[in-house]
């Protein structure tokens, strides 16, 4: 399973990687994936997208 984490401020235009996204944690545990991400960035609305593909 592959994650991808992705950071807005609108919805339209998504950002990742590498001063974009921070991962915190990444564990699996039995048949459960958890990942933990921060985004980096700061405004009044920030919005946050993970894409799961297997």
């Amino acid at each position: 399973m592959t994650t991808m984490s992705s950071v807005s401020g609108d919805i339209s235009t998504w950002q990742s990687g590498h001063g974009h996204m921070q991962v915190l944690s990444d564990t699996t545990n039995a048949a459960t994936r958890t990942v933990f991400v921060r985004d980096e960035h700061t405004g009044p609305q920030r919005f946050v997208r993970i894409r799961v593909t297997r």
